[in-house]
């Protein structure tokens, strides 16, 4: 018998009534839930022993429309009796521990246009629940939300406003798996794709969690020798590790993440030369099992740099494995001026995102703490474009600036007043959201490299406490 469907008039009260909340002038995106669209959910379709009511069906795609912004809740127990459903297909696998508690699904098994991850508090969803890649699975979205962190959708159990892991005795409660199961095609991508649809004014949208292939691709050389599980320096950091991969054309490089409890972890990292498949989740990569790297080839003796794509300079920060960790980048400097205040640029994450962070400069003396990118060769074009992601919480004062940064020595950091960039926005940002700015910098002429200067500056005020702390990541430079 088919269920009865909610009448598209229905299903757009619905929907106004949860994004609106009061606002008149509040647009809803209009939902694919046309009686075509929508499909019928019987017992030869999902597990027995679940009590399926009444479903309206929904994409991937059209979720992603609903998002305003903040934490998104999917229903409300006004529609008790009547559901949201998505369905996807399943890309990863916690078989060999390498990703654990998420289940990452797009929404075609074949050329993906939308990719969410799933937080749950299952250790073991492989062997429990028998869900693995190409299955397809659907999610019973009414108690459940969605939030967008770096460009990456977020679905778990929603709870006063918050997103947690969906409980591993609530699982079946929310995801179903149906018999439908595919063959997923990753999607061939290079790097230069990748960071440039990171680049905020890019005309393509920046790439959603979804499974991917890059070729002619090798680890860099100061990760060669180690294993999966670990650093090039021998250390490991809580589960996660990342390694560096670098491409044979541009030789641009991508962050790889790998979990140091995975079966596989004690496996030395292959070495040659050759495509590699992985879960792409924002600036990094994720593979599933080490079938996911096939290194055959022999290694490419990497040229430098080519700015074919317009990409002059970047860093994403993935390459520090350890939180709290003071930043120093190969080339990199890291500067407080009153040598006897510890205050400097930091390594921290959330959500698998690194990121610098300055802390607050609080009731210190003055001082000015600098973070300074390695020295950027200069090419044909002294006219360049910088932005970056920046976050800003705490805000009472001003204390942030960027510089054009002439050289460093041991003593002096050499730059004028005048190559301040004034980029920096004088707001605030909910936690951990990032905005993204930009701006045309021009490279004076009398030098053949620059770097490019982050700016701390702690002013002693009598009467203030400063409380302003900046974060900032994925500096990205390419040609105008």
């Amino acid at each position: 018998m088919k269920n009865n469907l909610l009448k598209p008039l229905v299903v757009l009260s619905f929907l106004i009534a949860l994004l609106s909340c009061g606002d008149d002038d509040l647009m809803v995106p209009e939902l694919n839930l046309d009686d075509q669209e929508n499909e019928e959910i019987t017992e030869n379709t999902v597990d027995e022993d679940i009590d399926i009511r009444h479903f309206t069906t929904t994409s991937l795609s059209d979720i992603e429309k609903l998002y305003n912004g903040e934490i998104l809740e999917f229903a409300t127990s006004s529609l008790e009796a009547h559901e949201l459903l998505t369905s996807g297909y399943v890309i990863s696998s916690d078989a060999s521990q390498n990703i654990t508690q998420q289940i990452f699904i797009q929404d075609q098994a074949e050329n993906p246009t939308m990719g969410v991850v799933i937080h749950v508090a299952s250790e073991h969803i492989y062997r429990q629940h028998q869900i693995g890649v190409g299955h397809e699975i659907q999610l019973k979205l009414h108690g459940l939300g969605l939030q967008k962190i770096n460009n990456i959708y977020h679905i778990g159990k929603y709870t006063n406003g918050a997103l947690s892991a969906i409980p591993d005795e609530e699982f079946e409660n929310y995801i179903l798996k149906t018999i439908q199961s595919q063959t997923i095609i990753p999607k061939l991508v290079t790097i230069a794709e990748i960071l440039q649809s990171l680049d905020p004014e890019s005309t393509n949208k920046p790439f959603p969690a979804i499974l991917v292939s890059l070729d002619n691709i090798q680890l860099v050389e100061d990760d060669l020798g180690s294993f999966y599980g670990q650093n090039a320096q021998n250390s490991t950091n809580f589960n996660q590790v990342i390694k560096t991969l670098t491409d044979c054309t541009d030789n641009l490089k991508l962050s790889l993440q790998t979990n140091s409890n995975s079966s596989f972890s004690e496996h030395i990292f292959p070495e040659l030369n050759g495509s590699i498949t992985g879960i792409l989740y924002g600036n990094r990569l994720i593979i599933r099992d080490t079938n996911d790297i096939d290194f055959t080839q022999e290694r490419c003796q990497t040229a430098s740099q080519s700015t074919e794509e317009g990409i002059v300079f970047s860093e994403n920060f993935e390459s520090i494995s350890t939180q709290e960790e003071l930043i120093a980048l190969e080339g990199w400097k890291n500067i407080n001026t009153a040598q006897d205040i510890p205050v400097y640029w930091l390594a921290n994450a959330y959500n698998d995102n690194v990121y610098a962070e300055i802390r607050k400069g609080g009731e210190n003396e003055a001082y000015e703490s600098w973070l300074i990118t390695k020295p950027i060769e200069i090419g044909s074009n002294r006219q360049l474009k910088l932005s970056l992601d920046i976050n800003i919480r705490n805000r009472n004062s001003d204390n942030l600036d960027i510089f054009i940064v002439d050289d460093v020595t041991d003593t002096e950091i050499l730059y004028s007043l005048e190559n301040n960039i004034n980029m920096v926005p004088q707001t605030e940002n909910a936690a951990y959201e990032f905005s993204t700015i930009a701006s045309v910098i021009n490279i004076p002429e009398n030098l053949t490299t620059f770097r490019i200067g982050f700016r701390y500056k702690k002013i002693l005020y009598p009467t203030l406490t400063a409380t302003t702390a900046y974060k900032i990541d994925n500096i990205l430079i390419t040609e105008e």
